[in-house]
């Protein structure tokens, strides 16, 4: 067994705590992250083609400062993101401000969706295809990044929002 010096030693030792702080502090985050999202009880209708619309969302009481659409509900694939379901009547937690993570299963975002809601930060995926009108209307987002080929409706965000097209 090789001899260390105490001083090697002790940074050693304080390198190997740092690691663990750092470790357990960044997993309590997304661990208190993932927490958040899944109080999220999403209100969903059921379309002819067996997808889904999610219609609104219901933080069960829960502060909750983002929102992680599924992917999927009961099995069947959520594809539209319904009018006004996160609009600032159905939006949790008052004046906070969210993240909304969408699926890359969702195809259209309808009218209203997310107007006057209190969100600061959202990622519309490629497989968007529709943004409709007044979509993201009375919204203070800075900008947002949307797919090329999506079609945005004439007044889908608010006029501060800048559209970045990827």
């Amino acid at each position: 067994m090789m001899k260390m010096s105490p001083k090697k030693l002790l940074l050693r030792v304080a390198a190997l705590l740092t690691v663990t702080a750092c470790v357990i502090g960044f997993s309590g985050c997304y661990q208190s992250k993932k927490r958040d999202y899944d109080k999220a009880k999403f209100k969903y209708s059921v379309n002819k083609d067996d997808t889904v619309t999610i219609t609104g969302v219901d933080d069960g009481g829960n502060e909750m400062n983002g929102i992680k659409v599924p992917r999927t509900i009961e099995g069947k694939t959520v594809t539209v993101i319904g009018k006004s379901a996160f609009s600032e009547g159905e939006m949790v937690g008052g004046d906070e401000k969210y993240l909304i993570v969408l699926p890359d299963t969702i195809t259209k975002i309808e009218k209203y969706a997310f107007s006057h809601s209190s969100i600061k930060d959202i990622t519309i995926p490629d497989s968007v295809v529709e943004i409709e009108e007044g979509a993201f209307s009375g919204v203070k987002l800075e900008s947002v990044i949307v797919p090329k080929d999506t079609k945005i409706a004439e007044k889908a965000f608010s006029d501060s929002v800048k559209i970045i097209r990827k």
